[in-house]
């Protein structure tokens, strides 16, 4: 087959699956719950790797397809999948490693980490602290910890805990972009230094800061694992990315769906007479929402191209009531459809949206219409309370509830 490419592949057989590595390849693994799987998945991930390869300036030219070569197998290991398992040792990560070798590795790490912080490296502290409701799973800032440990404990496998760098001693009171750039420089500083007895292929079993004393390590393996680790939680990050876009497109799909159902709840004949806020009828609440989220809409396109981003010209703090009283006024002199179709219209846009933004996305920093300064992500994690909060206002004073 034109444009094949062989490939050596290490196949550790694990309680929890199977991982594919290529050492030759460092940082390049797969998984699955079986062989097959894990096979299907690797052709990815190497297309990946070539990719990633040529996105940091590498001569590298993606083969259409992979013929996979399994040259070990090894049940030997829990994982890893989670804390506390182990990893494979396979035979030809006990053979030597010069100094040009050890480099490689860390060149690879450089480029893992660039990868790493250009997808964080701006994200504000809400979406670093973000965790789906009622979910276990790690927050951003937490994965970010964990690389950063991971780090270290990938080092202490090969030497004595009275070796480490001093740094590691108070590493946990860090700021998290300190402690990542720390743990990586100073990681990499020990690999470059290992002794001879560890370059040789020396195979050494730490009993210190692990929960499974028996686990063989290599410098070729702890390496390797450094490499895989970040990989496979920069992917982690991305699914948290996803997660949070779900939930906030959810959020934004919920809140129409309460406005909708408090207008069914109003006869048509008194949405434009029947006040329900104060001053405000239930079209003059609708329109000022659209006015608001379309002037957000408009934010939005600009940041998301580009573009800069200002304040609207006249808005201050303290004339917040009359330029809402000019919005109000305005849709009242429209047909209440018209109203009601720009405000579906203008949530359909602000989903789809939400759904182009990428994880980098979410970091922009917008200079809203109104006072202050946002990001992506921040604005349409707000943008329900927005309607919540007019919402709460009809059911203070009408007692009309989406869930009636």
């Amino acid at each position: 087959m034109a444009n094949r490419h062989k490939v050596n592949a290490y196949l550790a057989l694990a309680e929890k699956g199977v991982h594919l590595h290529v050492p030759a390849l460092p940082g390049c693994f797969s998984r699955g719950q079986n062989e097959e799987q894990a096979l299907q998945s690797l052709q990815v991930e190497l297309k990946k790797y070539y990719a990633d390869l040529a996105r940091h300036g590498e001569s590298a030219i993606t083969p259409a397809h992979f013929e996979i070569n399994i040259m070990e197998r090894n049940n030997r290991a829990t994982g890893p999948f989670d804390p506390g398992d182990t990893a494979a040792l396979f035979e030809i990560e006990k053979t030597p490693i010069d100094s040009l070798e050890i480099q490689r590795y860390l060149s690879l790490a450089t480029y893992n980490r660039a990868d790493l912080l250009d997808l964080v490296g701006n994200m504000p502290g809400r979406l670093l602290d973000w965790q789906p409701p009622d979910s276990g799973s790690f927050s951003i800032r937490r994965i970010l910890r964990h690389i950063g440990n991971a780090d270290e404990w990938y080092v202490s496998r090969l030497i004595s805990p009275e070796e480490l760098p001093p740094e590691w001693e108070t590493d946990a009171e860090m700021e998290i972009f300190d402690f990542l750039e720390m743990s990586r420089r100073t990681a990499s500083e020990m690999f470059g230094r290992m002794n001879s007895a560890r370059r040789s292929g020396e195979v050494v079993i730490p009993t210190h800061f692990t929960t499974a004393p028996s686990e063989p390590w290599t410098l070729r393996k702890a390496l390797r694992r450094m490499l895989e680790h970040e990989r496979e939680h920069t992917n982690h990050i991305r699914e948290v990315i996803q997660a949070c876009k779900d939930y906030l497109r959810q959020e934004l799909i919920a809140a129409r769906e309460d406005i909708t159902a408090i207008v069914a709840q109003v006869p048509p004949a008194e949405v434009s007479t029947r006040l329900i806020t104060g001053t405000w009828t239930l079209h003059e609440v609708v329109g000022h929402l659209v006015d608001w989220e379309i002037l957000a809409i408009q934010s939005l396109r600009k940041a998301l191209v580009g573009e800069e981003t200002r304040k609207m010209d006249g808005f201050e703090e303290e004339r917040v009531d009359e330029i809402n009283a000019g919005f109000a006024s305005a849709r009242l002199a429209q047909p209440w459809g018209q109203v009601w179709a720009d405000y579906t219209a203008a949530r359909d846009e602000m989903i789809a949206l939400l759904d182009q933004v990428t994880g980098k996305d979410l970091s922009i920093k917008i200079i809203p219409p109104w006072d202050g300064e946002l990001t992506v992500f921040s604005l349409f994690s707000g943008w329900p309370d927005h309607d919540r909060e007019h919402l709460e206002m009809i059911f203070e004073q009408t007692g009309l509830s989406p869930k009636q």
